[in-house]
């Protein structure tokens, strides 16, 4: 079952509402503004700054909001966000593949403007089924599917039942096995009991926990993954209400992914950000190789969430296996 609308109501975990968008108003001349200012920042190079549609669409029981940024393409690219995150994260990847391919970029149940799981089921199979159902109910094929952190997991779980479904898996600087120290740091990162404070203060707790991302990049991704109370302080989006367990509750799952990774038959490319301190080398070759068909690559000046501390490096890392695919 599937019911598609513009736009929700604005209780925490729905889609944006008039007054969110005023904010947005205020703190860029406009969204495509914003959204041009993200690209020169990026420094990658954009035939067109367009703007995404807003939807969203009931899964089941669970409202999932999307970015549909449109376009004449037929070949469908549905990303993934990591954990905290949402689906803006993927913004000028989306523009810098639109001319080619239909993006769709999803926000993950309980995060950015999805709704938010009354039962707090968080784990690897509700998020799978959530974009099993995304897929069936766009009546995708040959979908090419790119995971990163949690999104990736979840494309692994996903594509070790539906690889059939998948012209190409990209995973983003993640697998079954991890770098413990890096998984320990963004656990504490996302179990501080922080609550509602200034937009600064946020961009300056960010800015200590990724020294080394573009601040207007920084900025950007804070914007769209905070909401401002009538008080005038500002939040995290996700759903906080499981705070500290949650993270625990996907890493006990992680490890099972090992048992499905041979079903993954589709071409697979696993990327490694050079800085990462959460999947390192060797991981990523080890996943690579169980992998039926399978390779990785390493994109420097990029930690854990490559696509947005190197986006060129990003898009010049798939863009080869793109190519044929368009």
């Amino acid at each position: 079952m599937s019911v598609e609308s513009d736009i929700g109501s604005s209780i925490p975990g729905d889609a944006p509402s008039s007054r969110d968008r005023r904010i947005a108003e205020s703190d860029f001349p406009n969204e495509i503004d914003h959204l041009r200012a993200l690209v020169r920042a990026s420094g990658v190079a954009v035939a067109e700054v367009a703007l995404p549609t807003d939807r969203d669409v009931l899964l089941g029981r669970m409202r999932i909001h999307y970015l549909d940024w449109g376009g004449a393409a037929k070949r469908a690219i549905v990303f993934l966000h990591g954990g905290g995150l949402n689906a803006h994260t993927w913004d000028v990847i989306c523009l810098a593949l639109r001319p080619r391919f239909r993006c769709y970029a999803l926000d993950l149940r309980g995060h950015g403007d999805s709704e938010w799981s009354p039962n707090l089921r968080y784990g690897l199979d509700e998020y799978a089924r959530d974009l099993a159902a995304f897929i069936e109910e766009r009546s995708l094929e040959h979908v090419v599917l790119v995971g990163s952190s949690l999104g990736g997991l979840v494309s692994l779980r996903y594509a070790s039942d539906h690889a059939f479904k998948l012209a190409l898996l990209v995973i983003v600087d993640i697998g079954p096995t991890l770098l413990e120290d890096g998984t320990i740091r963004i656990r504490q990162f996302m179990s501080q009991a922080v609550e509602s404070q200034t937009f600064d203060a946020f961009v300056a707790q960010a800015a200590a926990f990724n020294p080394k991302r573009d601040l207007t990049l920084l900025r950007s991704n804070l914007f769209h993954n905070l909401r401002q109370w009538p008080d005038g302080s500002w939040a995290w989006k996700y759903d906080r209400r499981h705070r500290g367990r949650w993270p625990r509750a996907v890493e006990a799952q992680r490890l099972q992914l090992w048992e499905g990774v041979g079903r993954i038959d589709c071409d697979t490319l696993v990327l490694r950000g050079g800085r990462s301190d959460v999947f390192s080398a060797l991981n990523a070759e080890e996943l690579s190789r169980s992998l039926p068909n399978g390779s990785w690559l390493e994109v420097p000046e990029a930690g854990h969430t490559i696509h947005a501390d190197n986006p060129a490096g990003f898009l010049a890392g798939i863009d080869p296996l793109l190519l044929g695919l368009a």
